[in-house]
């Protein structure tokens, strides 16, 4: 398998060739693709040897599909992997995924990678709204949350096209319900924040989701509180600065007078946190504030 999922050329292109062929018929071959969704009954081990081909499969169908042949056949592993009955393969290959993706952020081209087909990126919007493991969960909305900064996202579940309003109180009620756990509400939280922004963007008076707005921006308020922990309140910070342009600032006042500035009271008290990584993420607001607003105070004066 390491050498199968290696980059290095330790051997021959043909035998390497030719030992990735033999691997993907054992992957065909194995539970990860043939066994029934409801399926979890494995005998000691198994779980182990799972995860050893899923690691072949990420190198197949994600990390480096260039070098394998067959990339009608490499496109479907990910379709299997994610509906793999044990959570440990899907957490494993989310992590791959989100890997890759952060990977490839910083390249110049913004476009999508081949092996993030329309089916792939159905998959993954459907297991945001399915998924039961808490830490599948948050990968997965980890995952969407990477997706969606380059782009709006067209969410499927069981061939039926969401609306943006449908899923944003999905997410929402997610976020409100998993305050237990802190890399899972981060996750559900800062994807509803990306949403929220797009929906402003789309309709910038906010009227038809005024109530949703208003709800979101509560819960904001309610992560940047100085018994939250550190982790929560810096995604609340993130999550400011990345509306500042959009929601703070804007002339329209999307979110209403009261939410807005019960808002700005919240960046304002974690600019003042104790920790100094929260304040110096809480003070990257300034950044994205437009610059005829900077530059007002100063005019004021003069006149």
């Amino acid at each position: 398998c390491a050498l199968c999922v290696a980059e290095d050329r330790l051997l021959e292109e043909s035998e390497v060739g030719e030992l990735r062929q033999q691997a993907l018929s054992v992957l065909m071959a194995s539970e990860l693709v043939i066994s029934e969704p409801s399926s979890t009954t494995l005998e000691p081990g198994s779980t182990q040897y799972l995860l050893s081909l899923t690691r072949v499969a990420l190198s197949a169908g994600v990390e480096i599909p260039e070098l394998w042949r067959g990339r009608q056949l490499t496109s479907q592993l990910l379709q299997y992997l994610l509906q793999c009955p044990q959570y440990e393969v899907r957490e494993l290959v989310l992590e791959g995924v989100l890997r890759k993706l952060q990977e490839e952020e910083d390249d110049d081209e913004k476009r999508r990678p081949q092996w993030l087909d329309e089916t792939a990126l159905s998959n993954l919007t459907s297991l945001a709204l399915h998924e039961t493991h808490p830490q599948c969960l948050a990968k997965v909305l980890q995952v969407l949350c990477v997706l969606i900064s380059s782009g709006e996202l067209l969410w499927r579940d069981d061939g039926k096209t969401l609306s943006q309003e449908e899923v944003l109180l999905h997410l929402f009620t997610l976020a409100q319900n998993s305050v237990h756990s802190v890399e899972l509400h981060c996750a559900a939280l800062t994807l509803v924040s990306q949403l929220v922004v797009q929906l402003v963007n789309s309709d910038p008076k906010g009227s038809s989701a005024m109530s949703c707005l208003a709800q979101w921006g509560a819960l904001v308020c309610s992560c940047c509180s100085e018994e939250q922990p550190v982790e929560v309140k810096l995604m609340a910070a993130k999550v400011l600065v990345n509306c500042t342009d959009t929601l703070l600032t804007s002339p329209h006042l999307p979110l209403g007078l009261s939410t807005t500035v019960s808002l700005w009271g919240s960046l304002f008290t974690l600019l003042q946190d104790e920790d100094q990584d929260v304040r110096d993420s809480a003070s990257d607001f300034i950044s994205n504030v437009p610059a005829p607003l900077l530059s007002q105070p100063a005019s004021l004066l003069r006149s």
